[in-house]
């Protein structure tokens, strides 16, 4: 079981092979926010995102 992110470009998810939708809107921008900080520490709602 794998799952894999591509953040360069449009943001994709993919698990076992299979592209997973990620609905647009907030959620792909959190996603892909917490994507680019990996290994850090993310305040639960940073102002950027209110």
């Amino acid at each position: 079981m794998t799952t894999g992110f591509k953040v360069l470009g449009p943001l994709e998810v993919w698990h076992d092979g299979v592209r997973v939708p990620v609905p647009a809107g907030r959620v792909r921008v959190v996603l892909a926010s917490l994507l680019l900080r990996s290994g850090e520490v993310v305040a639960a709602r940073p102002r950027s995102w209110r």
